[in-house]
């Protein structure tokens, strides 16, 4: 029940709430799972390392991939995938997207999936 408080379990297999926060670092453990980051760590998690006018750095795993999107508009929320940059396999260390810098203010975001 993600409660905190720790149960016996009958059974092979482990059930682990994916509301959970194991580490307590504020990402869920489902959305450190699909990131592929340690559940268990508090010090590992998905983020951008760095940005400039022209790229993201962030670390990567080689069992997912990565796509960047932008948006003009945070109210209105259309976020569109920026050309070449979508469902990039990550190398499993440091990798980066580039964006072409299409509008003079735009927001950016990096998604992380499972292929």
């Amino acid at each position: 029940d993600a409660n905190g408080t720790a149960l016996r379990d009958i059974g092979a297999y482990e059930f682990v709430n994916a509301a959970a926060d194991t580490d307590g670092d504020g990402s869920g453990d489902y959305a450190e799972y699909v990131a592929d980051t340690g559940i268990t760590d508090s010090n590992d998690w998905f983020h951008i390392l760095a940005i400039s006018n022209t790229a993201v750095w962030f670390n990567s795993s080689a069992a997912r991939q990565y796509s960047l999107l932008y948006c003009t508009n945070l109210a209105e929320g259309n976020w569109i995938n920026v050309p070449g940059q979508t469902d990039i396999p990550g190398s499993g260390g440091l990798d980066s997207l580039i964006y072409p810098n299409i509008y003079p203010a735009c927001f950016y975001r990096l998604e992380v999936e499972i292929p």
